[in-house]
């Protein structure tokens, strides 16, 4: 990157704003947005930039653009480049784009070539990259730093280190810059503009998407209590195949229907859920304000014999004891655990001694006792 004299940084940093703006001023009809984002290595509380739309067929967005500058350089001069990121409809980054006469540099002036703007690109699709975490300063400190040591000057060089395949020697500032502005904040902004122009239907369509736009359609189902017979039908067979942080966000959305929709809800997913699913439903169940149903838990409680593991079995069986829906049928469905491997037995055995049995199943339990005294 090439460290310019004041005057001619000045001008370009102005050459370079003028563009950035003048870009969006096209025809009246056309969608733009002045949004105004956080950038970490902006010493600017926030930063307004342009914002365009491009629509798909249907009049729905399908993908944003806005002109960013290249880099925040320290002490701010060094040359600064007019950079155009793409994002879809819920703010991923897609690519970038430069004006045809514009090239991006490393330090003392030296100009990327094709393989460094192909890994700025790799670098920018790292939603977990590096520089996710690190501070404007652990870069420009080091940066200085090398300057006043008379160092072969790195601006890739931190105060932390980074990996070779993480930034581009000579252009970590730019890195920094560049991939902020393409993961940042402005993905929010872009998820806004899009929900406030997308149907409940189109949301449901992105069900069949992958897991970032499954979570994006179940988070505003959510937020818009969106509770249709159709929609609860089609939330419904999804959750079967719900990914870990997409079966949450589902759990959330049925937390927030109304408590007869979220009791059906609940009730039509428990015969065909993993354990995984399970434990999520349950641990839902014993945290909700909602009223009980009559009745409910002694029902699931018909489904003990089918659970696999532990946790799932200690959930449903704290329920009852915690909702006290004990009765003849929940205790003959308790007693068939007591079949099942030892962990799972001893948490049915410790709940039975404390009930009130009949001769049968006292005799059962005892003779339970004296087989697996050694491990209760």
């Amino acid at each position: 990157m090439r460290v310019c004299v004041f005057v001619k940084c000045l001008i370009v940093i102005i050459l370079s704003s003028a563009w950035q703006f003048s870009s969006f001023q096209d025809t009246p009809n056309s969608d733009s947005y002045r949004v105004t984002i956080s950038h970490p290595g902006s010493i600017e509380k926030g930063t307004s930039i342009g914002l365009r739309v491009i629509k798909d067929s249907n009049n729905m967005p399908s993908a944003y653009y806005a002109v960013v500058k290249s880099v925040y350089c320290y002490d701010e001069v060094c040359k600064i480049d007019p950079v155009t990121i793409y994002w879809n409809s819920i703010g991923e980054y897609l690519r970038y784009e430069l004006p045809p006469d514009v090239y991006l540099e490393k330090y003392e002036g030296e100009a990327f070539v094709k393989t460094d703007y192909e890994k700025l690109d790799r670098i920018l699709h790292d939603e977990n990259s590096p520089f996710k975490d690190l501070k404007i300063d652990e870069i420009t400190a080091s940066y200085s730093r090398h300057i006043e040591e008379g160092i072969d000057a790195i601006s890739g060089a931190t105060i932390v280190d980074l990996d070779e395949s993480s930034t581009i020697e000579g252009s970590s500032l730019t890195c920094y810059t560049l991939w902020h502005w393409a993961n940042g904040s402005i993905k929010d902004k872009i998820q806004e503009i899009t929900a406030k122009n997308i149907s409940s239907n189109q949301l449901l369509h992105l069900l069949n998407n992958s897991e970032a736009y499954q979570s994006f359609a179940i988070k505003h189902l959510t937020v818009r209590k969106a509770y249709g017979e159709k929609i609860i039908r089609q939330m419904t067979a999804y959750s079967s195949q719900a990914s870990k942080v997409n079966l949450n966000e589902f759990v959330k959305y049925a937390e927030g229907a109304p408590d007869d929709i979220y009791f059906n809800m609940i009730d039509a997913l428990m015969p065909k859920a993993n354990s995984k699913q399970r434990v999520s439903y349950l641990s839902s169940l014993r945290k909700t304000s909602y009223s009980i149903p009559n009745g409910y838990y002694t029902k699931l409680s018909s489904q003990l014999a089918d659970y696999l593991n532990y946790q799932e079995v200690d959930l449903l069986i704290s329920l009852i004891e915690d909702k006290n829906e004990i009765n003849s049928e929940v205790l003959q469905n308790v007693f068939l655990l007591l079949d099942k491997e030892i962990l799972v037995a001893r948490r049915a055995y410790y709940f039975l001694i404390n009930q009130q049995l009949n001769k049968e199943q006292s005799k059962q339990l005892n003779k339970f006792y004296k087989k697996n005294k050694d491990y209760l």
